[in-house]
């Protein structure tokens, strides 16, 4: 279970949001960008919460991310050679990253366009320009989500397991 929780309130309401700051391992996150100054701000905004890894074309991002674990990815959707919607497409197709939390990042804000990523699995948007602290809260938000799933399917493993010793010992009993 993750103390790690600030809780504040916001027009009579309360909420609670996830301090990363206070998580036993720091969460990974890769940035795909062809542009080395957002990727240089991205690195910077996140820095101390995050181990943060920086690729600059599509196929650098899915060459690292069957070698290593992330947390989750800021992928452009606007890049040469392999689009980020393209990355995405492969990410959604391999069975060991299909559930990787993934941030659309584009300067695109139609409406059809944003649809489209979020149809092709995209867990969220963020639109060019970027509000600094709207894509730190959903970066933020899809870290601590992906926590609890892993923090989840831990703890069904471990039933599991504990069910199969259970089911062992009864037929020793019998």
């Amino acid at each position: 279970m993750y103390t790690g929780t600030s809780v504040y309130q916001k027009r009579g309401k309360t909420f609670s949001m996830l301090n990363l700051d206070s998580l036993q391992t720091q969460a990974r996150l890769l940035v795909v960008d062809d542009d080395y100054q957002n990727c240089e701000l991205f690195r910077r905004m996140f820095e101390r919460t995050c181990d943060v890894s920086v690729v600059h074309s599509g196929q650098e991002a899915l060459d690292l991310l069957n070698r290593e674990k992330f947390d989750v990815v800021l992928l452009d959707i606007m890049m040469p050679n392999m689009t980020g919607l393209e990355v995405l497409e492969r990410l959604r197709g391999q069975t060991k990253l299909a559930e990787l939390p993934v941030i659309l990042i584009s300067a695109i804000s139609d409406r059809r366009e944003i649809l489209r990523g979020l149809r092709l699995g995209a867990n969220d948007y963020v639109t060019k320009p970027v509000d600094l602290e709207v894509v730190q809260a959903r970066v933020h938000t899809q870290i601590m989500l992906k926590r609890y799933v892993d923090e989840r399917a831990s703890l069904i493993a471990q039933l599991e397991s504990a069910n199969e010793l259970r089911l062992q010992l009864m037929q020793i009993a019998s």
